[in-house]
């Protein structure tokens, strides 16, 4: 519904803020979160021409700075 494309977008936007440009990409195509499918690894690696483990390990980072950014943002107003 409408609150939920709303946190989407509130967190879509967190994404690019808190995010590099590569971490933000990586986030955006394993999670769908730009419109497209949710992508395995494997497909990400294969379409941004990286092995899959760097994507593992990239996802992994911005993942956790994501966590911690949005902790201290009180993002989910908690």
């Amino acid at each position: 519904g409408v609150e939920q494309s709303l946190m989407q977008e509130k967190f879509l936007s967190a994404v690019r803020e808190l995010l590099n440009g590569r971490e933000s990409e990586i986030v955006c195509l394993r999670y769908g979160l730009t419109g497209g499918a949710p992508l395995p690894q494997r497909e990400v690696a294969k379409k941004l021409k990286i092995s899959r483990s760097y994507v593992s390990r990239i996802e992994k980072r911005a993942l956790l700075r994501l966590r911690e950014g949005l902790k201290k943002e009180d993002f989910f107003g908690e």
